[in-house]
């Protein structure tokens, strides 16, 4: 359930799984055998390297005590490519914010416009402009504190806070190079267009995941 074909990176291996898939779904066993017939009859066999490389396979997996994890490491090198190729398109097209220009993705990721401007306040623009409903602000820090936490000890994180709240804190002026989570002209803009900004850590590739995917995750929303 956690997996489909377009969580492989090489075309042999979405055919293995998407043959061992049809044989799960038809309740029947899983082995050498039944991979080579299944994928026989998808056409498939000779184009995966035959039982050359199908023998290889359970060689590569030491032990299936640790699935969840190889799972996930799965899922993480998915989640990564479709970030690159996510990133590379952006690139390509030059998205400019204050231009009009199309997309019709579901998921757009965008940095820095050109130095000096805010990346904050261009996400938000890109919002507006694509009429997204969140944005996700990816950083060096997992949620949002009260105050710093390099100097305040006693600086606790926060799970939500609203717009009123958030702009408080940071107040209402930016320059460049402001150290803050969401700078303060995104954030009006933010609260004008009831925005909602998720700030979390960009290291983190399954509770990316996680956000994307609307399930619980790790960080601060303000809204």
């Amino acid at each position: 359930e956690k997996l489909n074909t377009d969580s492989f990176y090489r075309e042999d291996n979405k055919s293995i799984f998407e043959a061992i898939v049809n044989l799960y779904n038809r309740s029947e066993p899983v082995d050498l055998i039944t991979v080579k017939d299944e994928l026989t009859s998808m056409g498939l066999f000779e184009r995966i390297g035959g039982m050359e490389y199908l023998v290889l396979l359970p060689d590569k997996v030491p032990t299936t005590a640790n699935v969840d994890k190889y799972i996930n490491i799965v899922q993480e090198k998915a989640i990564l490519r479709n970030l690159i190729k996510t990133a590379n398109e952006i690139i390509e097209l030059g998205y400019n914010p204050t231009e009009d220009v199309e997309f019709k993705g579901q998921v757009l990721v965008a940095a820095g416009w050109k130095p000096g401007f805010s990346t904050d306040t261009d996400a938000v623009y890109l919002a507006e402009k694509f009429n997204a409903d969140t944005v996700v602000n990816l950083s060096n820090i997992e949620k949002v504190y009260t105050d710093d936490p390099r100097k305040n000890p006693d600086a606790t994180p926060i799970d939500n806070i609203t717009w009123t709240d958030f702009r408080k804190m940071v107040g209402d002026e930016w320059v460049p190079g402001k150290n803050c989570p969401f700078d303060p002209i995104a954030s009006k803009k933010a609260q004008e267009l009831k925005l909602k900004v998720i700030c979390a850590g960009g290291k983190n590739i399954p509770n990316i995941q996680s956000i994307l995917n609307d399930s619980d995750y790790i960080g601060t929303t303000i809204c």
